[in-house]
């Protein structure tokens, strides 16, 4: 895991020489601004959806799905660094794009490997069993379903949210903000607890460290979407309580805690276990490598 951005590099480099600017580069400020530049894409993908999308059937509508995603993500990319030379006057280091791959590789193996020695060990201890199999297609048609999704949730959550309480309270503060907020988000979840959501919130650390030693989205935004697509799209399992199917028709069985139930396997203790100790190793590579960022008021 090579640290190709240092924290600081993140900071907004507009100068602040009137009250003005001052407002405008405060950090809940730049997140409301931030916000704007992408808003009316997702506004524009969710009109797309509804008027041409839901009136199109077969390869036709699959297809223009697909390419729409894609644009998408594109769209957002380039407002997202428009933004950061308009506003922050600086590059958008954390959509750097040099040996992306080799980050989201990494975020891969992460992600997807959690899961399936989760699986792995409820298999072993008979709690989760293949019934049968539905077309494989759905290995395919979910890349784009959790790859979107993934990507628009890190953006906020980890891209925006995060980084700018970062740059104002510092790294621990920012972690447990956005670690409660996005637990607290899922709680509209089918099947969803308080207990599920704080479980969510724990095990959010395995995508917030990554974020705090690369300082790029790759490997987040990886770790995310694996993690969706093999809980679900492979094995089977409800997602943050939500059943979408997956290519295995799985049973499972077992007390809750181990096997996360209805919510699926965010809310396993197993889960919550794993995703912490890689979260804090992962940390522990950060704070070496010096990419913990104190308060503003500490800094100064």
């Amino acid at each position: 895991m090579k640290t190709i951005i240092k924290a600081n590099q993140l900071f907004t480099q507009k100068e602040t020489k009137s009250k003005l600017s001052r407002i405008v580069q405060f950090p809940l400020s730049r997140m409301i601004i931030v916000i704007l530049f992408i808003a009316p894409i997702l506004v524009l993908r969710a009109v797309f959806s509804y008027v041409v999308l839901d009136n199109l059937e077969g390869n036709i509508e699959i297809l223009i799905h697909y390419t729409e995603t894609i644009i998408s993500i594109v769209l957002i990319f380039l407002a997202y660094r428009y933004y950061t030379k308009k506003i922050e006057n600086r590059p958008a280091f954390e959509l750097n794009h040099e040996k992306w791959y080799v980050e989201f590789a990494q975020g891969i193996g992460i992600g997807g490997g959690l899961v399936v020695i989760i699986v792995a060990l409820l298999a072993l201890f008979g709690m989760y069993k293949i019934a049968n199999f539905n077309s494989p297609f759905v290995l395919f048609e979910r890349i784009f379903r959790y790859g979107i999704g993934s990507f628009v949730e890190e953006m906020i959550f980890t891209i925006i949210i995060f980084r700018l309480i970062e740059e104002f309270a510092g790294t621990i503060t920012s972690t447990i903000f956005v670690s409660l907020l996005f637990g607290i988000m899922h709680l509209g979840n089918d099947n969803a607890t308080i207990l599920s959501s704080f479980s969510i919130s724990f095990e959010h650390l395995i995508i917030l460290a990554p974020f705090i030693l690369t300082r790029r989205i790759w490997m987040v935004w990886a770790i995310h979407f694996s993690w969706n697509y093999f809980q679900t799209a492979v094995f089977g399992m409800n997602n943050s309580g939500m059943a979408h199917g997956g290519f295995i028709k799985p049973l499972i069985s077992g007390p809750e805690w181990v096997t996360g139930g209805s919510f699926g396997i965010e809310g396993s203790h197993i889960s919550i276990a794993l995703n912490i100790i890689v979260g804090v190793i992962i940390l522990w590579y950060a704070i070496k490598q010096q990419q913990l960022v104190k308060a503003s008021w500490r800094r100064r």
